[in-house]
């Protein structure tokens, strides 16, 4: 038999019961199913994506004070560089890719540890660098916990 009928159910699809109600749509002139279609990567909220896109605008705003501080030009293009693969990688998060969203997070949590473990030697020596810091901090910490609560609950549900 060289053509299959795809809308033929196997003898295992009839035994198990996953009989899929197939109709004729008259006014589209199409099959239809009554089947869900595979869920898509649920998207960012309205409050999530602010945040997100608020952590860019403020590792930004942070380049120019990092660049003035550092004491060689190769320091100054590192700090560049770093900054533009943040902000591509959360131009990718905002996007709705998964992997993206992944290493967004990833990013997040693990600047969220290395900022907040320097945070108090950062108080005693450079107050307005303890307040840089303490908002970036904030704001990735926000980011990582927005992102991943949602998934976290659909798993435990």
């Amino acid at each position: 038999m060289l053509w299959q009928d795809p809308f033929e159910l196997t003898r295992s699809d009839r035994a198990a019961g996953r009989i899929s109600t197939i109709t004729w749509n008259t006014r589209r002139g199409i099959y239809e199913s009554e089947e869900l279609a595979h869920e898509r990567t649920p998207s960012l909220g309205t409050f999530t994506l602010s945040v997100v896109a608020f952590t860019a605008i403020w590792s930004l705003c942070e380049l120019p004070l990092e660049v003035l501080s550092s004491r060689t030009p190769l320091e100054s293009a590192a700090c560049i560089a770093g900054k533009l693969i943040w902000l591509c990688l959360t131009l990718c998060a905002l996007s709705g890719s998964r992997a993206a969203k992944a290493a967004f997070v990833f990013c997040c949590g693990v600047s969220t540890f290395s900022i907040a473990t320097g945070l108090a030697a950062e108080q005693q020596f450079f107050a307005v660098g303890f307040c840089l810091l303490a908002v970036e901090c904030a704001l990735k910490a926000a980011a990582f916990i927005l992102i991943v609560w949602p998934a976290v609950r659909r798993v435990v549900q």
